[in-house]
């Protein structure tokens, strides 16, 4: 019986994607199933069908351009999921290949974890339902952050394990060069509105203790306390 399926999402295989694949190998530390398979469809598309192919209910989404995992990554994300069970999301910090944190990940000291509104879609471990990709999303960009929205809306909470450090290879998470984006972005506002807009991009709390989680949550969704 497996703890956890482990999905890496391919546009097509490339060095990146060797490089992830092995280090996955290396370090992760649960009994999975690795699955890859390189599809020229939309990165919204190949998530689903990869969810679909799962064979557990917990599942870590990785884009194929991870490295650098530390030993143990995959146990840590999904002891921070099950302990915390109004979590629907859980992301590692990401890093660029200088080392310098990306994103929100600059707002998570190490070792704690943080909940947020922005949390960056590159790597996501979470349990498997009725949510899925929105396949109106071109290509890539955008379709993440509606993922998480869904998450949002729902009622679950999206976190960052700052015990967990993983490096973003490509280190592009956002291109309005790109052809598809006008319409990814059109697409965006059009379903979650400006309001989406202004979720995506929010404010972080720091989980010192479940008192201070419970400002602004309901109850239902406090952590537990640490052990």
């Amino acid at each position: 019986m497996i703890d956890v399926s482990i999905l890496v999402r391919c546009f097509e295989h490339n060095e990146f994607t060797s490089l992830t694949l092995a280090t996955i190998r290396e370090t992760a530390t649960t009994r999975y199933e690795l699955i890859c398979q390189p599809n020229r469809a939309s990165a919204a598309v190949n998530s689903n069908r990869l969810l679909d192919d799962a064979a557990s209910d917990r599942v870590i989404l990785l884009d194929d351009d991870i490295g650098c995992l530390q030993k143990g990554w995959d146990a840590r994300l999904l002891d921070t999921l099950e302990r915390y069970p109004g979590v629907g999301c859980v992301a590692p910090r990401l890093v660029d290949r200088g080392g310098q944190l990306l994103g929100p990940s600059r707002f998570v000291r190490p070792g704690c974890v943080v909940t947020g509104f922005e949390v960056w879609g590159a790597v996501l471990a979470f349990r498997r339902s009725q949510l899925r990709y929105d396949e109106a999303y071109l290509r890539t960009q955008c379709d993440d952050t509606d993922f998480l929205l869904q998450h949002l809306t729902a009622g679950r909470l999206l976190a960052i394990d700052g015990a967990v450090d993983l490096v973003h290879m490509r280190e592009v998470s956002r291109d309005p060069a790109a052809p598809w984006f006008a319409h990814n972005y059109r697409h965006f506002l059009e379903k979650w509105g400006l309001q989406g807009r202004q979720i995506a991009w929010g404010e972080y709390v720091e989980w010192r203790s479940p008192t201070d989680c419970a400002v602004g949550f309901p109850s239902d969704l406090m952590p537990p306390a640490s052990p």
